[in-house]
């Protein structure tokens, strides 16, 4: 069972900019390593050109950010954090994100976001531009001011404030209160979406995806092979 260590957000304190494994991906130079020891410092599927580290981790005004709530079977608010990368080149959405609501004032609300510190590897999401990352976000309950659709989103780049869409706080009256969020993933695009990008980096752009996962099996379907996509 991975060890967790659950911790609050600590929001007077200065984010820290950490991009996971660049240290181990340095490691590695043309000189002194194999191409198999360079595979595992750098990552599969990637070049000695493309270490982690020549990937800057996102600030705010890279991203283009929306969270969304939806009432759970408890009065409790479910949500994601979707976060578009607006820049010209790829970025890293390292960590989870931080949420404290707004009160209908603009203060931040008296609540707490609990982290759970669980090892990730990597510990980030990569995002080509244009392309998009969700982290499911929660909010347990509330019993205190009225929220006013606002969020104070803390990254490990910088903080943001962010209009949420859907309910602006929970039914269910506290305790708990506390909100809860989880890694970014990449969002899967479509095939389509991912056309312009060129034959190079079509299947980057599907990878990890739903895509991904099934046009094996719908190749070997129409080329009369038994072959079942998953589901």
């Amino acid at each position: 069972m991975p060890l967790a260590v659950c911790a609050r957000v600590a929001w007077s304190r200065k984010p820290r900019r950490l991009v996971p494994d660049a240290a181990h991906a340095r490691r590695a130079t043309d000189a002194d390593a194999s191409p198999v020891a360079l595979a595992v410092a750098v990552g599969p599927g990637r070049t000695h050109a493309d270490r982690v580290d020549e990937v800057r981790e996102a600030r705010p005004d890279d991203l283009e950010l929306s969270l969304v709530w939806d009432e759970d079977d408890e009065g409790g608010l479910a949500g994601h954090l979707r976060a578009r990368n607006i820049a010209a080149t790829p970025v890293h959405l390292s960590g989870k994100p931080g949420l404290r609501p707004l009160g209908e004032d603009g203060a931040p609300l008296a609540t707490d976001t609990i982290v759970t510190a669980e090892f990730r590897s990597p510990g980030y999401a990569e995002i080509g531009p244009g392309e998009q990352a969700s982290a499911p976000v929660g909010w347990a309950g509330w019993h205190g001011p009225r929220a006013g659709g606002q969020a104070a989103i803390r990254l490990s780049g910088g903080d943001v404030i962010v209009a949420t869409s859907g309910p602006f706080q929970p039914t269910r009256w506290g305790p708990p209160t506390h909100l809860w969020s989880s890694w970014f993933d990449l969002v899967p695009a479509t095939p389509t979406q991912c056309a312009h990008r060129g034959i190079g980096r079509f299947s980057r752009c599907l990878d990890g995806g739903l895509f991904r996962r099934r046009v094996p099996g719908l190749l070997a379907q129409a080329a009369g092979g038994s072959r079942t996509p998953p589901r």
